[in-house]
């Protein structure tokens, strides 16, 4: 009989498995679940087994991030990025300071990247265009980014920097603004030209790129996450990561989606990676001169990939586009055939219960970003920059109409959008509370064991790893954390103050507060 290498015990064991319900003990061998149950598990203790008392903590599987981008994310720890989100900067005026803070304590010369301004969190702030930043900071390179990721502004040093002219090809899925004489204004729009303002910026950082991945990987880590969707990977971004996990420098489990290629093909193998890491899809980008997908475009993305069997991602914020890209998932569909495809609609701010019904009829799963209903449900409501208003009845990221139409859905905070938070996402998930504390749509809040299933089965599931983590369950990955508190025990508002004390991946401690 095998012994086990760790044994949990105590009162407070969430497997969400419900084969497991009711546990007080847990057992890991070879960094697999090995018995789940009762007093009877503690019989598989040898002389090297390392039995830890729960008490008054709480055990649950490893939360899931689906949606996330950590090779982005991970330039928050690069020195020459300055956080201005408004995580981070409440107002305007904070920003400003903190610019001007910025510049003056950077050496002479240094480039610097202000990450995560919103115009409409932070009001009152000037557009940062090239004239606007050439007087601001005319002796170094400078690039403001706004924290959607969908537009940065750059100095003229900084499009020097990065080699940009006037003769530059718009990149695949991206586009620099140019005047009515093609000059550049500064303004770069989606990942791609972002990518190429801002990439010598932190590559000119002194620490080495993996060294901002491992850190990234360690934040993931203290917050009790375990596995994550990394949206929007490229080649490049393919060479880091692979160093990453080859020096057993990875504390998180990755299944990557590629961005669409102008090629609309990619060099990676349908079969490809292993359980820590592996490519499971594709990221459908918007056309470059809108904001959103056009049906056409979008039906040829969906079938340059979905026949090769490549699970899709397309974002699906608002109600047309949500429609836009059930269409053309529902003529892939008919076309070529996939009985277990879990296609993914991202994000979902406007779908409605209808959307979510069609969604199911198709086996398509939804991705929703809670925090878009925290942090800019006020800003929505009253009326955003374009005077637009949410109306008082309707409803933002309907969680409950999801599941009410048998969806499986995840929760996600889009990093570096909002700091990764799974608490903080099931309690707004519950509670509908905004961040001035107004309730939102109180009728679409979920309970709590629907939260968690959201942050950890469903969501892996919806990287298709529901089948080794996700839950407590005998020969799934020990991915487990460990919280100083059950969730169960406090008020659904009070879920984001608890601590992670422990996070495990494989039965090994990636994390420990003590």
């Amino acid at each position: 009989m095998d012994t086990a290498d760790l044994i949990f015990t105590g009162a407070s064991i969430i497997t969400v498995d419900p084969e497991t319900e009711g546990a007080t003990a847990v057992a890991v061998c070879d960094g697999r679940i090995l018995a789940v149950g009762g007093r009877e598990v503690l019989s598989l203790r040898g002389p090297g087994t390392d039995v830890i008392e729960l008490d008054d903590r709480c055990l649950l599987p490893g939360f899931v991030e689906p949606h996330t981008h950590p090779t982005r994310d991970q330039i928050l720890f690069s020195e020459s990025v300055i956080d201005i989100r408004p995580t981070a900067c409440a107002t305007a005026a904070q920003v400003r300071t903190l610019v001007d803070e910025a510049v003056r304590a950077a050496r002479p010369g240094r480039a610097l990247l202000f990450h995560g301004l919103d115009p409409e969190l932070q009001p009152g702030f000037p557009e940062p265009t090239r004239e606007w930043l050439d007087e601001l900071v005319p002796d170094r390179p400078i690039v403001i980014r706004q924290n959607a990721g969908r537009i940065a502004w750059a100095n003229s040093a900084a499009l020097r920097l990065a080699g940009l002219s006037e003769d530059t090809a718009d990149p695949f899925g991206g586009h620099f603004e140019r005047d009515r004489y093609g000059m550049l204004t500064g303004k770069a729009y989606e990942e791609p030209a972002i990518a190429a303002v801002t990439d010598r910026i932190v590559a000119d950082h002194p620490d080495p790129a993996i060294g901002l991945l491992a850190r990234e990987h360690e934040h993931f880590a203290a917050r009790g996450v375990t596995l994550c969707g990394d949206m929007g990977f490229t080649d490049e971004i393919r060479v880091r990561t692979a160093r990453l996990y080859q020096r057993g420098l990875a504390k998180v489990r990755t299944r990557a989606y590629e961005t669409a290629s102008p090629a609309m093909g990619t060099i990676c193998p349908r079969d490809n990676g292993d359980d820590m890491f592996r490519q499971i899809g594709i990221k459908l980008l918007r056309a470059p001169d809108t904001a959103r997908h056009t049906a056409d475009r979008l039906s040829e993305l969906v079938r340059a990939y979905h026949p090769d069997g490549w699970q899709l991602a397309c974002r699906a914020q608002d109600g047309d586009e949500a429609t836009l890209v059930l269409d053309a998932y529902e003529q892939a569909l008919r076309a070529y055939p996939r009985s277990d495809h879990r296609l993914r609609l991202e994000h979902c701010g406007a779908m409605t219960p209808e959307q979510f019904r069609r969604a199911n009829q198709l086996g398509v799963t939804c991705s929703l970003f809670m925090d878009h209903l925290y942090y800019w449900g006020d800003t929505a409501t009253d009326g955003n920059a374009d005077g637009a208003a949410w109306e008082p009845e309707s409803h933002w990221v309907r969680a409950r109409s999801a599941i009410e139409a048998d969806v499986r859905i995840s929760f996600h905070n889009d990093c570096p959008v909002t700091p990764e938070a799974p608490l903080h996402n099931m309690a707004c998930a519950i509670t509908r509370v905004s961040r001035r504390g107004r309730v939102l749509g109180p009728d679409e809040g979920v309970n709590l064991e629907q939260a968690i299933r959201a942050q950890t089965l469903d969501a892996a599931y919806q990287l298709f790893a529901d089948d080794i983590t996700g839950s407590i369950t005998p020969g799934k990955y020990a991915d487990l954390v460990v919280l100083d508190v059950d969730p169960y025990t406090v008020p659904p508002d009070e879920l984001p103050d608890i601590g992670v004390r422990t996070t495990y991946l494989a039965g090994v401690a990636t994390h420990r507060r003590y």
